[in-house]
């Protein structure tokens, strides 16, 4: 990215993905308001820090998932979420399938 503010947000994203990140404390941490840290990054990736930070979420589950023995729930609390029905969910709109049934 040009823009140090939308670097500084991914760069927060990839080091805090698996914890409850709101938008308003990235935009905060970025120096930016909600609506401008939207903006930026629509302008500039042509997708929301929120549509980002699901994508990373949900590429770590798919790693984690191909791991012998690991849980759809232990993943989904790794990844950041909270509620499971949440996390599967996201996963089934982003890969369009279930988490127990990824293989890679």
């Amino acid at each position: 990215s040009k823009d140090a503010r939308v670097r500084r947000a991914l760069e927060e994203i990839e080091s805090s993905f698996r914890e409850r990140i709101t938008m308003s404390a990235l935009a905060r941490k970025s120096g930016l308001s909600v609506r401008s840290l939207n903006r930026l990054f629509l302008e500039e990736l042509g997708v929301s820090p929120g549509q980002v930070l699901v994508h990373r979420r949900v590429e770590e589950a798919k790693r984690r998932l191909r791991s012998r023995g690991v849980s759809v729930t232990d993943v989904a609390a790794e990844v950041g979420y909270q509620s499971l029905s949440q996390f599967i969910e996201v996963f089934r709109r982003a890969t369009g399938t279930l988490p127990s049934e990824w293989k890679g």
